[in-house]
């Protein structure tokens, strides 16, 4: 059987290649999810003060309205994170991203079991064997299983 499909040895580096696709287009878009946060920076001080916890730039803090009237204060760096609806929902995307991922290897990987199965099955139910199998029957069984 292997003799009449020889396409067959080559057909697993190509379910290899993408899968190695599907797994990089995973890890870019996760790093681009975990990465695309916003640092945010907050007032923080040791004395009673009106803008305590309140957002800041730390950039032009020093000349602000929040440090004349509080001195103590200082922009501290507090988390990661963003206003936006986006920022909101950055778990929900990368939990979509693993779902996705889940289900775009596996349909690689049920690709090319459909397709290594049509191929042999399209020599196995061959009347004549040498003569009625399909001239490349990897390919014609790859665009079946498509």
């Amino acid at each position: 059987t292997i003799g009449h499909v020889m396409c067959s040895l080559f057909y697993p580096l190509f379910t290899f290649l993408l899968l190695a696709i599907v797994i990089a287009y995973w890890g870019v878009t996760a790093v681009f999810l975990s990465t695309s946060n916003q640092p945010i920076y907050k007032v923080f001080n040791e004395t009673i003060c009106d803008h305590s916890r309140k957002t800041c730039e730390p950039a032009n803090y020093s000349i602000s309205m929040e440090k004349t009237q509080c001195p103590d204060s200082e922009c501290l760096f507090a988390f990661y994170g963003g206003e936006t609806a986006y920022h909101k929902y950055l778990i929900g995307l990368q939990f979509y991203n693993v779902f996705l991922f889940f289900w775009c290897a596996n349909f690689v990987t049920a690709l090319g079991q459909m397709t290594l199965a049509g191929a042999f099955a399209s020599h196995y139910w061959a009347f004549n064997k040498p003569d009625d199998v399909p001239a490349f029957p990897v390919f014609s069984s790859l665009g079946r299983s498509l």
